[in-house]
């Protein structure tokens, strides 16, 4: 099925891994983990569908809160603000 529709246009997408597109997916729930970055799609409860860059159906995932990953950032602001 996903064959014949995949020749008229209509592609399935999986965005696991990376940082989330709200016109492309819908955060239904956050994850806690620390090893990603914050706003990185860690699960997709359902697969999303595009037909010629226009989006069928959204995907439905999890992100990721809280990652340590970003948190440099912030220090290095902070670190910044102390010198001055």
């Amino acid at each position: 099925m996903l064959s014949v529709l995949e020749k008229h246009g209509v592609k399935k997408f999986d965005p696991q891994g990376q940082k989330i597109d709200p016109n492309f997916q819908q955060a239904m729930f956050e994850v806690p983990d620390a090893s990603v970055p914050s706003s990185t799609v860690v699960q997709v409860v359902q697969a999303g569908y595009t037909i010629v860059e226009r989006v069928l159906r959204p995907a439905l995932v999890g992100v990721a809160k809280d990652g340590t990953k970003a948190a440099p950032a912030a220090n290095s602001k902070e670190s910044n603000s102390a010198a001055s």
